[in-house]
This record gives structure tokens, C-alpha cells and sequence, in this order.
């Protein structure tokens, strides 16, 4: 089991989507906050960096850290503290109904990521359109 574990703790063995970076980096084009929300029992941050995904987060949620874990509100509560935005105007986005729709009773709102396209793409550029709709809407 130990040998298991320490491999999912590499950082090498993990591998963005496909859509990841060019939507992290539109998205931090555009001024958008943007934080990462896990369960997952370890420090994430190495993932990110080692992919080079770590200039486009500005706060991470860990529930290791926390104490909490998705569904629950607090975790979300917390995400949106560190990036210094109210929960109305934060978008959860996360592959899990559940967990990640967890976001809804803390007030954010919620987008639920697509199956896999061709390539392992998970349709993240959705993501941008959302941000982009609604700061028309709000201007």
C-alpha cells in the first residue's frame, strides 16, 4: 500500500486536461479569481507546478488543511475567504454532482464538467463563455 501511495504522490504521474492550461490562462487573462478546491488526502500544490499550472491559482482549499471536505459548505466557504470573493459571484466547477454541487449550498454557483471529449478534453472552455455571459449580463 505504501509504495502505491507514494506513487500518487508524484507529481510526474499526474496529467492536466488536455484544455486545462488554455482555459487557466484565459480566465487569468481576464482578471478571474481562481482556486482550486480537493479532497484529496495530500498537498496538490507539487501537481500544479509541476504541470505549470501553478502561476493561474491564487488560492488553494485542501480539506486535509481545512478539516472539512466536499460536499460540505465550510470547505467552499473557505475557498472563496482565501480568494477574497463572496460566494454569489464564484463559479464551482467540478466533475462530481455531488461533491463538487456541494458548492450550491454555500451560494456559489455550479458548473458540471462534460464526459470526456476526444483527446481528454472535458469541455473547460465552457467555462470561459459562462464568465464571459455573465459579466455581459452584469455590465
Amino acid at each position: 500500500g505504501r509504495v502505491l501511495y507514494e506513487r500518487v504522490m508524484e507529481p510526474s504521474i499526474w496529467r492536466p486536461y488536455p484544455d486545462a492550461e488554455p482555459t487557466l490562462r484565459a480566465l487569468h487573462d481576464r482578471g478571474v479569481k481562481i482556486g482550486v478546491v480537493s479532497n484529496h488526502a495530500y498537498d496538490l500544490r507539487p501537481v500544479f507546478r509541476d504541470a505549470g499550472l501553478d502561476r493561474y491559482i491564487d488560492a488553494y482549499a485542501l480539506s486535509y488543511e481545512i478539516g472539512v471536505t466536499k460536499p460540505g459548505r465550510r470547505i467552499f466557504i473557505e475557498a472563496c475567504r482565501r480568494l477574497g470573493v463572496g460566494p454569489a459571484d464564484t463559479l464551482m466547477v467540478g466533475d462530481d454532482a455531488t461533491s463538487d454541487g456541494g458548492a450550491t449550498e454555500a451560494g456559489l454557483r455550479f458548473h458540471l464538467l462534460g464526459p470526456y471529449g476526444r483527446g481528454g478534453e472535458r469541455g473547460l472552455a465552457t467555462v470561459v463563455e459562462i464568465v464571459d455571459a455573465s459579466r455581459a449580463v452584469d455590465a
